[in-house]
Order: structure tokens, then C-alpha cells, then sequence
């Protein structure tokens, strides 16, 4: 159970019911997990009509909209986790195991070729420091974020970052 202290004005101010969890998230993952349900199961017609995501995504009741879709499937495919084949997609090897990860589909790939490449501990460091917010960039501190990201330019122009990846940093 977790409990918010808030404001009246700001208890006032949030909506009666909150957007349903796929239009406030990131598809990727889910689009992945279509896939790998539907590459799985036998190939009836009913199943392969629902085959492509998009298809299955417009059934929902509150469907995310097209252009979100397919910034999914086009992330998807950079990442190699789908590849084209005529008019559909066919679910690779990496995205498979991307579908059975619960995280990002790209920190996901990262911590897969982390594995496979022997860095596994620096991998899962990034990945952490990846996935937690950074305070400085919250909401209530909007009018600073130009004052941090001049912090961050000025640190990489002295070499502070270990050849110029904030990523590294992080790793050490």
C-alpha cells in the first residue's frame, strides 16, 4: 500500500480516472509479447488475423493510436527484434528473449549482448542507472534543466565522463 500526500488544489486538479496503463506506456514490450503469443500458437485463420499487432491493438477498448503503433514496430525493427518479411513481421530470435525480460525492449538488448559479450556487471550497472528517474529532471525542477544539461556539457568538455560517454560514467 503506498499512500501521496498532495495539496487540495492539487488533489482538485488530477482527473477522475486515470488513462488506461496502454496509452501511458511504451508499446514495445507488448507488441513483442503479441508476437510471441501468436507465433507460438497454431496457425488458424482466426490467429493469424490477429497476428499483426496493430490489428490486435485496434480490438482494446480504449486502442492506443496508429502513429504510436507504429513508432513501435519502427523501434522494433531498428533494434532487429522484428524483421520484415513481405507484408508482416516475423519475431527474431533477440526479440524473443526481449519479450521474456521485463524492461525497456533497449535496455533489454543491452543486457542480453551484456551477457553474451562477458560485461554483464557494467551492463546491469547502466541498465540501473538507466531506469531510475533523474531528480534533477523532474517536473518541479523544469526551470533548471537547462542549468544541468550546461553541467553535463561542461563536464564531458573536461573529460569527466570517460571518453565521452555518460554511460561509462556510470559503469565506474
Amino acid at each position: 500500500v503506498c499512500f501521496h500526500l498532495l495539496t487540495t488544489p492539487t488533489f482538485h486538479s488530477l482527473p477522475l480516472h486515470s488513462p488506461p496503463e496502454v496509452l501511458r506506456t511504451p508499446l514495445e514490450q507488448m507488441v513483442l509479447q503479441i508476437m510471441t503469443m501468436f507465433s507460438s500458437s497454431s496457425s488458424s485463420s482466426s490467429s493469424s488475423l490477429l497476428s499483426h499487432p496493430s490489428t490486435f491493438l485496434s480490438l482494446l477498448l480504449d486502442p492506443p493510436e496508429a502513429a504510436t503503433i507504429r513508432a513501435a514496430l519502427s523501434t522494433l525493427e531498428e533494434i532487429q527484434a522484428v524483421v520484415p518479411k513481405g507484408d508482416e513481421l516475423r519475431i527474431t530470435p533477440l526479440g524473443r528473449h526481449l519479450a521474456a525480460l521485463p524492461c525497456p525492449v533497449r535496455l533489454g538488448k543491452m543486457l542480453i549482448y551484456g551477457a553474451l559479450l562477458g560485461v554483464l556487471t557494467p551492463a546491469l550497472a547502466i541498465a540501473a542507472c538507466m531506469l531510475v528517474r533523474n531528480p534533477l529532471l523532474s517536473l518541479q525542477f523544469r526551470e533548471d534543466r537547462q542549468e544541468v544539461e550546461t553541467a553535463r556539457v561542461r563536464r564531458l568538455a573536461i573529460g569527466g565522463s570517460c571518453g565521452k560517454s555518460d554511460h561509462l560514467l556510470l559503469a565506474r
